[in-house]
């Protein structure tokens, strides 16, 4: 079963996002698409979540990587 996080989930783990920037990023496949629930309540899929924050964790350690030369 697919569990779901809530804005207010996404606020516990720190993405503090607006609405407007939270679709903008949707639309640019640069976060998880949301799931309509209803017409007033959305959600995201927790594992999709979870996995886009691992992605900023590895995008950031090969940054940090690059910018150091390595060491």
């Amino acid at each position: 079963m697919t569990s779901l996080i809530t804005r207010e989930g996404l606020k516990s783990r720190g993405i503090s996002y607006s609405n407007v920037h939270l679709i903008r990023l949707e639309n640019a496949g640069r976060f998880p698409r949301r799931v309509t629930l209803s017409r007033t309540r959305v959600a995201w899929a927790a594992d999709e979540i979870e996995s886009w924050l691992k992605d900023l964790i590895a995008e950031r350690d090969a940054k940090v990587d690059t910018d150091d030369g390595g060491r």
